[in-house]
């Protein structure tokens, strides 16, 4: 049960070095926030769970168990308001992507 402990860390862990790179390594600012979304959303929690499976069932893992919850709904959310936020000040995204639909429209 250990082993699978640690490989669930060692995934989490992988999947949030690899999210690291793709903000340093991805174009505009959508695309990090997508990155980092995906380190929010599965590496995190995933480490976690490990965490909980390493240590046992005590009360330590009950702590760390309520984390899990509180990842999974409030960094999509922080992410989502990002992405608002952005739109909202005109960046504008680079790459195959309708630039239109982030253009303010003119009222006649």
């Amino acid at each position: 049960m250990e082993y699978l402990g640690w490989g669930m860390v060692l995934l989490g862990c992988a999947f949030n070095i690899l999210s690291a790179f793709g903000c340093i390594r991805m174009s505009d600012f959508y695309m990090k926030l997508h990155a980092a979304g995906v380190a929010d959303s599965c590496g995190s929690p995933m480490a976690l769970i490990g965490l909980i499976i390493i240590n046992g069932f005590n009360l330590l893992s009950l702590k760390i168990f309520i984390l899990i919850p509180l990842l999974l709904v409030l960094n999509p959310t922080a992410t989502t308001v990002l992405i608002n936020a952005a739109i909202k000040s005109n960046i504008i995204p680079t790459g195959l992507i309708n630039v239109n639909l982030f253009k303010k429209k003119s009222s006649k």
